[in-house]
């Protein structure tokens, strides 16, 4: 099993966020056991939010393939996974988002672009 690197920022620290501002440290043995150690919270703050695997020095969610890893289980078949394959996958769904966003942009362009329109009177 891969150990865990930030893509953002490269830190090993993991983290989990269950509130705006709680946090839990997370360590993973070597043969996949999860320790979640003990939480902080921001008392000032109670705003519920999503919960995810973060990375305890950047905060950065972690991600697979646009997803939030939000189980063990999720967590564990990410690191699992080849970094190769991983690699792979992700330029292949990075591909695939690119290419939603352009064809939106031009659906777009198509229906609100008032001087593509002919013969049409404002009334």
């Amino acid at each position: 099993m891969n150990k865990f690197t930030c893509k953002k920022c490269g830190s090993v620290k993991l983290g989990y966020k269950k509130f705006v501002k709680c946090i839990t440290p997370v360590v993973i043995s070597p043969d996949g056991k999860i320790e979640y150690l003990q939480s902080t919270v921001d008392e000032d703050n109670y705003i519920w939010a999503e919960n995810s695997f973060i990375c305890l020095t950047c905060g950065e969610k972690v991600t697979y393939c646009g997803c939030d890893l939000k189980t063990e289980d999720e967590l564990i078949d990410y690191l699992s996974k080849d970094k190769e394959e991983i690699e792979i996958e992700e330029k292949e769904y990075q591909e695939l988002l690119e290419a939603e966003i352009y064809l939106q942009e031009q659906k777009d362009k198509e229906v609100y672009c008032p001087d593509e329109v002919v013969n049409h009177e404002i009334i």
